[in-house]
């Protein structure tokens, strides 16, 4: 029996049923933190790129590209980042790194420079103090003209596409 579920640790169904009602199916996403939402975005025809910092995670599950980067300060390893993360996606998921420390997913505001920003990102766990102000760096560093919304029940952030 299969005791993963979307929720808890993972994305949950909002935020899965988000993506498949704005992206087709064979699009591109770019995850940073990997886990169960991983193998269901992959079943839906997803094409699934995950930064995971933890090494029981790499490859657990079939049809995810991995991108191993260890936590080096409380974010990814820049450099794995450089050398690894694909040139083209239509969405980032920020669900990662985990809330080790409350600035954890700050990291994506301060390197935007490695990220391709112009489709939808999905900030997940903006309900969490410290992960609401990852998504509102993120917003601010990119253009306050950009559409943002929660959805979720206040537990995920959406910044919309360059119009």
């Amino acid at each position: 029996m299969d005791k993963e579920t979307l929720g808890g640790w993972s994305v949950d169904e909002a935020v899965i049923e988000f993506i498949k009602d704005n992206l087709k199916p064979g699009a591109t996403i770019l995850e940073l933190g990997s886990g169960y939402g991983s193998k269901v975005l992959v079943s839906e025809g997803f094409k699934v790129y995950s930064v995971e910092h933890n090494k029981d995670y790499v490859y657990k599950y079939e049809g995810v590209n991995y991108i191993y980067a260890p936590l080096v300060g409380g974010w990814y390893d820049l450099k794995a980042l450089e050398l690894e993360l694909p040139f083209e996606y239509d969405l980032i998921l920020v669900d990662g790194p985990p809330g080790i420390r409350p600035d954890s997913r700050h990291g994506f505001a301060k390197n935007l420079h490695l990220f391709n920003t112009d489709g939808f990102i999905l900030f997940d766990d903006i309900n969490r103090e410290g992960d609401k102000k990852g998504f509102e760096l993120t917003q601010n560093e990119l253009s306050n003209k950009r559409i943002k919304s929660v959805i979720n029940e206040g537990r995920t952030g959406v910044i919309y596409p360059k119009t």
